[in-house]
């Protein structure tokens, strides 16, 4: 399944860099940062964590109804549980998304996510964390949809977004999870810069 996703992905690609190249519109590129709202399924007695995304974009807008949007995020993931333990998973994700425009500067977006676990700390109720521990999966594929609006305020342009990002793989390593089909979940709002 992982080499059908990876082959669909690189099909994607190679599709837009081609229309990219036929096309011969504006690149904008610029900073983004927001926060994030993340758990993850079917783990007992667990609920919703707060952190951070922050990192760049490149996006391409072919013309009045399509678009394409990459990021880099550094992005704060996991799960707080009921008896104050909570789980931290911080990745490197790369979104690959269509963009739909639906009305002028309103967009749908919709597409595949890859993260790179960079981090993880299990920190236990009693103030004891363990950190780097070989149960989670050092990758992530996720599904994500989303919308955006772009606009300008004071002479700058500006984009913000709001996506749900649902995992497609398990984070947590067979052998650990007692069979579970744990996935990353994560409400994602940002606010971006563009150039």
């Amino acid at each position: 399944m992982k080499k059908k996703f990876m082959t669909a992905i690189l099909a994607l690609l190679v599709m837009g860099s081609g229309v990219t190249f036929a096309q011969e519109k504006s690149w904008y590129f610029g900073p983004k940062v927001g926060a994030n709202i993340t758990t993850i399924s079917n783990v007992d007695a667990q609920s919703w964590r707060g952190g951070v995304n922050v990192g760049m974009f490149a996006m391409h807008r072919y013309n009045d109804f399509l678009g394409f949007q990459a990021d880099v995020m550094f992005s704060m993931m996991g799960a707080d549980f009921q008896d104050g333990a909570n789980l931290r998973l911080n990745y490197i994700s790369v979104p690959m998304l269509a963009k739909l425009y639906l009305y002028k500067s309103l967009n749908l977006e919709l597409g595949p996510q890859i993260g790179f676990k960079v981090f993880d700390q299990f920190n236990l109720g009693d103030n004891t964390s363990i950190t780097d521990h070989d149960m989670y999966n050092t990758m992530d594929v996720s599904f994500v949809a989303g919308l955006g609006y772009e606009f300008s305020l004071i002479g700058l342009n500006f984009m913000t977004e709001a996506r749900y990002v649902t995992g497609l793989t398990n984070p947590i390593k067979s052998e650990f999870n007692e069979g579970k089909n744990n996935k990353n979940q994560m409400i994602q709002l940002s606010l971006g810069w563009i150039f």
